[in-house]
């Protein structure tokens, strides 16, 4: 139960950012901002996963 739960702080700190930027208002188009986007998804996913399976 801790570890699930200290893996939760862990993620919602790495996201915290991540909602602090998604305003909306300005489109990037750069390789940096796509790289970003891309490891915040499978981030995202590889959480989903580490959670569903214990």
């Amino acid at each position: 139960m801790k570890k699930t739960l200290m893996a939760l702080v862990r993620a919602l700190t790495l996201l915290v950012p991540t909602f602090a930027m998604a305003n909306g208002e300005e489109n990037v188009k750069t390789p940096a901002a796509d790289l970003r986007a891309t490891l915040d998804h499978l981030l995202s996913e590889h959480f989903v996963l580490a959670v569903c399976s214990s």
